[in-house]
């Protein structure tokens, strides 16, 4: 019993086996004409150019056509007849295909069988007999007709039907393929004799049975920097238990895939990339595909649960310079980390912008004051006045998606540099801006009177009386490599500079002991470039005066 038993299962087994192989190839028709039309001639497409079939007569008599006299289905078949003649198709493309199959109906007339041809006219079908016999011929691509049937002429047939059905020969399987029925003699005259009548002649390829459905899979996070990679699965059921294997093709949206729209690939699972320049969200799908699926795209986000939600957003990216604050004229900053990151800084443009030279265009802003002469350098070199004016440098993004510059500016001021790529090929359309305001200030006040004395002593000559007003002039310097502490002897001024509040107060010299007195006013506010400050002191002595900035 036990045995029996397992014999049963094994069985079973087999069958449900065969059944999914059988279900692993669909059929598709590439040629069927079942005449159910009125004239023989034409296509049985109306909007066929050519007709299917073309008929030559070798002798004299009737031609072929298509009459009601008998049918495998429907009511009409063709029928030829009456001398030596034959009826062929027109090239059917069979390239590309690694099988197919031929069929058709066939029967001999008999006498007495009423029906009409197209014309309308009445005649009687007549049984064939003598040397009127059928050859069913295939074409082949060496040029040559290959016989596949023989249908002799014998009363004792009359009437009877036979059917062919049979797999091509590869020889078959090219783009000029074609089908013959010669009759090779008969009779005719004004009567319809030695009738033959053929129905439903058919030609169809195995191929194999498309996915069920596909599923794209891809994470959240996405950059309008990056291209984003989508995983597609082609799955042979509604559960995705197996995948389908065998090479597919589709057709992806919304547009802007790498190497374009449509992917083909093999093995079940393929990957593309998404470019979408612009920061949004849009809908990733399958509009079509090779071969055809039946079931809905489905998308998993992070690894998520597969659903019908195929929504991406992608965020804008740009550049994030990181400049120190403040920075000090002419005080070159290097090695300042230029990052292509998403705007809020939380994720890096890798790899789009890891490992590559790209060029971005770069130019300056005066943000306070709104004019000035000078430009920021960038590795060296001016960047531009304005946006229309920018100038290029070629940066390298390491696999960080970082690129290290120079930056120097030899004014004062509030400035803003600002980068912009514009993205080509791949990314044509991305454009990433990067902007970082700063302030430069000068490397020191640079404080002198109409007269001064460098002993700093008592034979100092007398410069003012104690509480009346004299000048001094305060000229902002940049910063300079010469190892002294003395801002005075620097050669580069900050014309751009200009604040409020800043400090003024002296430092009694000599008599030492004595009473440092008072300086009037305490602040002053600097005006653009060099600025003349009327002040006075309450005290007799040698003093020397400081500017602090606020």
């Amino acid at each position: 019993m036990m045995g029996r038993l397992v014999f049963v299962l094994v069985c079973f087994m087999t069958l449900i086996r065969a059944a999914a192989l059988q279900a692993a190839t669909v059929t598709e028709t590439v040629f069927s004409d079942d005449f159910e039309r009125v004239t023989l001639l034409t296509g049985v497409n109306p909007l066929t150019l050519s007709p299917d079939w073309y008929f030559v007569r070798l002798d004299n008599g009737f031609t072929s056509e298509i009459s009601n006299h008998t049918a495998e289905t429907g009511t009409r078949s063709a029928y030829i007849c009456c001398g030596e003649r034959h009826l062929t198709t027109r090239d059917i493309d069979l390239s590309g295909t690694d099988n197919a199959r031929l069929s058709y109906w066939f029967r001999y007339g008999e006498d007495g069988w009423p029906g009409t041809d197209n014309q309308g006219t009445y005649f009687e079908s007549e049984d064939p007999s003598g040397n009127d016999h059928i050859y069913a011929y295939i074409y082949l691509n060496n040029g040559s007709w290959q016989q596949i049937a023989f249908y002799e002429a014998e009363l004792a047939y009359s009437g009877q039907v036979r059917t062919y059905a049979a797999d091509l020969p590869a020889a078959a399987l090219h783009s000029q393929f074609k089908i013959r029925f010669y009759m090779s003699d008969g009779s005719g005259g004004f009567k319809h004799r030695d009738v033959y009548h053929i129905d439903n002649v058919l030609v169809t390829t195995e191929v194999s049975a498309g996915p069920d459905h596909f599923r794209l899979s891809y994470p959240s996070a996405a950059l309008t920097c990056n291209a984003s990679t989508v995983t597609i699965t082609a799955c042979n059921d509604a559960l995705c238990t197996s995948q389908y294997t065998d090479p597919v093709t589709v057709n992806l949206t919304p547009s802007g895939w790498t190497g374009g729209d449509s992917v083909t690939f093999s093995g079940g699972t393929g990957t593309a990339d998404l470019y979408h320049t612009s920061g949004g969200t849009v809908s990733l799908g399958v509009s079509s595909s090779t071969p055809s699926v039946s079931g809905t795209t489905l998308c998993s986000i992070d690894g998520g649960v597969h659903s019908t939600y195929c929504d991406l957003t992608f965020d804008d990216s740009g550049f994030i310079i990181d400049l120190p604050e403040p920075m000090t004229a002419n005080q070159e900053a290097s090695g300042v980390a230029v990052r292509a990151v998403k705007t809020d800084d939380t994720q890096q443009c890798v790899p789009a912008f890891a490992g590559v030279t790209k060029t971005l265009n770069l130019w300056q802003d005066y943000d306070s004051p709104n004019t000035g002469t000078r430009r920021i350098t960038v590795n060296g070199a001016d960047v531009g006045a304005s946006e229309s004016s920018a100038t290029t440098q070629s940066l390298y993004f390491d696999s960080n998606g970082e690129a290290a510059v120079d930056v120097n500016y030899t004014d004062a001021g509030r400035m803003t540099l600002n980068l912009r790529y514009n993205g080509s090929g791949a990314d044509a359309g991305l454009q990433m801006d990067g902007a970082a305001q700063f302030v430069s200030v000068p490397d020191g006040l640079c404080v002198s009177a109409s007269a001064t004395c460098t002993t700093g002593n008592a034979s100092c000559p007398g410069f003012a009386e104690a509480g009346s007003s004299f000048s001094l002039l305060v000229t902002p310097k940049a910063w300079a490599n010469d190892g002294t502490t003395d801002v005075c002897d620097n050669p580069i001024n900050t014309p751009n500079y200009a604040d409020t509040g800043l400090g003024l107060s002296s430092t009694l010299v000599v008599p030492s002991g004595g009473s440092i007195g008072s300086v009037a006013p305490i602040s002053y506010n600097h005006a653009v470039g060099d600025t003349s400050v009327t002040i006075s002191q309450s005290e007799v002595g040698v003093f020397r005066f400081t500017v602090t900035p606020p």
